[in-house]
């Protein structure tokens, strides 16, 4: 049977960071995963799916994942509510999102920092990041505009058909800013565990990992 433990957070709280973190307790599969300019990108069985925006056939792609006997750690952007129609199993923990507005526009200077101007050493990783932002392959000319460097915001240009300039990386960084609106606020309930964001630190990652220990040894 697959054994799932999803880990949902908005965009930029560090959940592929948490999610490997997690995966290294003795009862989960290590969730392979690279460093890039301070950022964790990972690889999940599902092939980032719930890292992507939102796919009305997701349940028909989830399901086609491979088994496997221990349990499997994913970094989400999809909500509880929306996993446990297929996953009604799983095991969630959520990051709650910064609510005070100074936070939420130092968690935006942090994504613009560490997502937006940083960019990948390889040419799959550009077009992994290319699909889950646009929900669409790249085609040719963008293939190979991408197979020299070019930041995460270059590849945003190219997404949005602009020329790759710092000022159409800021304008259209901001108007993605003016859309972002954190949305995980969570409680504790029986198999949906919770840690703030801007309370993560070594003591609340290993506060949280008793607690999914001592869940999956209780169910």
């Amino acid at each position: 049977m697959n054994k799932f433990i999803f880990v949902c957070y908005d965009h930029g709280t560090g959940g592929e960071s948490l999610s490997v973190e997690l995966s290294q307790l003795p009862f989960c599969q290590p969730l392979r995963s690279e460093k890039h300019a301070g950022r964790t990108w990972t690889y999940d069985c599902f092939n980032k799916l719930f890292l992507r925006n939102f796919q009305a056939d997701w349940m028909s792609q989830a399901s086609r994942v491979e088994p496997n006997s221990q349990v499997r750690v994913v970094p989400s952007h999809y909500r509880p509510e929306e996993l446990i129609k297929l996953f009604n199993d799983a095991i969630f923990v959520v990051i709650n999102s910064p609510k005070r507005e100074n936070d939420v526009a130092s968690l935006l200077k942090r994504i613009y920092r560490q997502v937006w101007l940083t960019k990948h050493d390889r040419l799959d990783q550009k077009i992994g990041y290319f699909i889950q932002n646009s929900g669409r392959k790249p085609n040719r000319d963008q293939i190979k505009i991408m197979s020299r460097p070019i930041t995460n915001g270059g590849i945003q240009c190219l997404i949005n058909s602009r020329e790759n300039t710092r000022d159409t990386v800021k304008k259209l960084f901001r108007a993605w800013a003016r859309n972002f609106r954190p949305s995980f606020h969570y409680n504790d309930e029986s198999r949906l565990l919770t840690i703030e964001y801007l309370e993560i630190d070594r003591k609340t990652i290993g506060k949280l990992k008793s607690k999914l220990t001592n869940l999956i040894n209780s169910i």
